[in-house]
């Protein structure tokens, strides 16, 4: 099983969204061992949003079906993955700027969308999106959630989670407590697939 993990964990070892992911792919490697997990940090990748040139180049390459492309690399690493583990911090209702411009260069026709006279098809062969975020405030509405749901829906991939613990900047959170019991929520859930 090809496990992507799309790493947006800004603060590194110090975030408590990347202490909740990894204890997900920990339950889920003892699952199923044949896991094998790429993880993608961000930050570290060459990502831009697509201007007037980029999208020329794009629109060119697609048009000669050139998927080999370095421009294609990370649609191509999302459409082969068997699952794909979203990690990122509920920032400002909805995430950081990294994942929305990481997702832009994922939406590829013929890579993981296919347009057809019948509408889009979504080519990801992936069984769910694990989507794993943690905030300081409450979170009211996470449009974040909600996008990336419609997003991966349109890429074929329907079967969406969300793992979300909240309100741990509150003066009165009890923040161990909160963390511990996503972590047994999630253990459970894998292990009950």
């Amino acid at each position: 099983m090809k496990v992507l993990f799309v790493n947006c964990c800004i603060r590194g070892e110090r975030s408590r969204t990347l202490r909740l992911c990894k204890t997900y792919l920990k339950a889920l490697i003892e699952r199923r061992p044949d896991c094998e997990v790429t993880e993608l940090y961000l930050p570290d990748q060459k990502l831009f949003p697509f201007d007037e040139q980029s999208l020329k180049l794009r629109d060119t390459l697609i048009a000669r079906g050139e998927w080999d492309h370095p421009m294609f690399r990370f649609a191509r690493q999302l459409a082969d993955a068997d699952r794909v583990v979203i990690g990122a911090p509920c920032w400002h209702l909805s995430f950081p700027a990294w994942l929305n411009i990481y997702l832009e260069q994922c939406c590829a026709a013929g890579v993981v969308i296919q347009f057809t006279e019948a509408g889009s098809v979504g080519l990801c062969q992936a069984d769910k999106v694990v989507y794993i975020t943690t905030a300081g405030d409450e979170i009211t509405e996470d449009l974040g959630a909600q996008y990336l749901e419609a997003v991966f829906g349109t890429f074929g991939i329907r079967d969406f989670e969300r793992y979300a613990v909240d309100g741990l900047d509150l003066d009165d959170a009890d923040v161990e407590g909160a963390l511990m019991k996503a972590e047994a929520a999630m253990e459970l859930a894998v292990r009950n697939e």
